[in-house]
């Protein structure tokens, strides 16, 4: 059998495209390398613009139904953890959406079994070990077919299909074999994160606290039954990535609470998973389709982590492709116009990030004047922050933005 589409890595990403391809009547081939998807600290949370993808792509009732909570606020505190606001994020968003929060590997088992239940081919335990074919841009055409070889529980096995799409992480064999060029932002922040339970917090909102002075930032995200994911990170000057282990566990929650988080939030806290830190510098490729093969997800581009945006773009990145695939039959043509796509909404949310990072989070005394000169104005006038939450890649990003958000404009 030719499938339509091939696609490496069951996670988010993988199962969203696949659900809706297969919704649509194509030949889908999920390959799962795991036979279980276990907690490896990724994000989780959607923003409300990534909410606005969920429904695009059907999936928003599955997920709450199953697995997902609500988040409707998102609240704000001094280094001090005095609350400053909490945003009522449906009423703020340009989408009219809350967030949402889940335990990670609880939804990518609702969705790899709801693309199973769409008609995809789900193949667990099915390690793909390498491209069969030659991929070259210039000479690959719409009617070509490209082959992945797997090894799988019985031994090695071929399978062939009109479009391979890399859905594989931040990681990416896909990307190495079908030669993309791999970009990356130097790492200027070390980032942990831990699953608790048991926080004193309110359960419908987001929590948030930056402590500048120290290039720290805190954050704890509701994923429903009294589960917290929350993370540390730190600037790389004055931070180690050995935040690692259930040893360290204290440590971690001891820098939580340096950063400003009251330390009673965590009297009754319990870990319930893994603690590991990580470097946070994005990594991506230009123009992620090649042939027939294209990127999605943190296989195309990652975002800085800090910021909460990874898990909205690689929906964004399902729908999108999936519009291009189901709009025409030249999936090479449509790969390539979901790569010019991707590349936009992806520049724009690199960009700000890189900002934000930049201004809240840097350290010494030009990154102090910077600062400084920036929250007058912000103070003055909020509009000058980007909306990475409500408005995602929406939220303008051209040099005008950037002179309104540094303060170095007057209007």
């Amino acid at each position: 059998m030719i499938y339509d589409l091939i696609i490496i890595g069951g996670g988010l990403v993988g199962s969203a495209l696949g659900r809706i391809m297969a919704s649509n009547g194509r030949s889908v081939l999920i390959l799962e390398r795991t036979t279980e998807f276990q907690d490896r600290i990724r994000g989780e949370v959607l923003m409300p613009w990534g909410v606005a993808e969920a429904k695009k792509l059907g999936l928003h009732s599955l997920l709450l139904e199953s697995c997902a909570t609500e988040v409707a606020g998102w609240s704000k505190y001094t280094n001090t953890g005095k609350l400053i606001n909490c945003r009522d994020l449906a009423t703020s968003s340009a989408s009219g959406n809350a967030a949402m929060g889940f335990y990670h590997p609880a939804m990518q088992e609702v969705l790899l079994l709801a693309a199973g239940s769409a008609g995809a081919t789900i193949k667990r335990g099915a390690k793909a070990i390498g491209i069969c074919d030659t991929i070259d841009s210039d000479v690959i055409d719409g009617n070509t077919t490209v082959r992945i070889a797997v090894r799988e529980a019985e031994g090695e096995c071929v399978y062939e299909g009109r479009l391979v799409v890399g859905a594989d992480g931040r990681h990416s064999n896909v990307r190495k074999w079908a030669g993309f060029t791999v970009d990356f932002d130097d790492n200027t922040m070390h980032f942990s994160g831990l699953l608790l339970e048991g926080l004193d917090l309110e359960q419908t909102s987001a929590h948030f606290i930056i402590d500048s002075a120290r290039g720290q930032m805190s954050s704890s995200f509701p994923i429903g039954n009294n589960l917290f994911r929350t993370y540390f990170a730190q600037n790389v000057s004055e931070s180690s990535p050995t935040l690692s282990g259930a040893k360290r566990v204290p440590d971690f929650l001891a820098a939580c609470a340096g950063a400003g988080m009251p330390a009673d939030w965590y009297l009754n806290a319990v870990s319930k998973g893994p603690l590991a830190t990580f470097e946070s510098a994005p990594n991506w490729v230009e123009h992620p389709s090649r042939g027939n093969v294209t990127l999605i997800g943190d296989a195309a581009a990652t975002s800085d982590p800090i910021w909460g945006c990874g898990m909205s773009l690689g929906l964004r990145d399902a729908r999108v492709l999936a519009e291009q695939l189901l709009a025409s039959d030249d999936w090479v043509a449509a790969g390539h116009k979901y790569a010019d796509r991707h590349d936009a909404y992806f520049g724009a949310i690199h960009r700000i990030e890189y900002w934000m990072t930049d201004l809240f989070l840097s350290l010494g005394d030009e990154a102090n004047s910077r600062r400084n000169n920036a929250m007058k104005h912000i103070m003055k006038d909020a509009s000058r922050m980007p909306d990475l939450v409500g408005l995602g890649p929406e939220s303008p990003s051209d040099e005008y933005a950037r002179a309104r958000f540094y303060g170095e404009v007057d209007h």
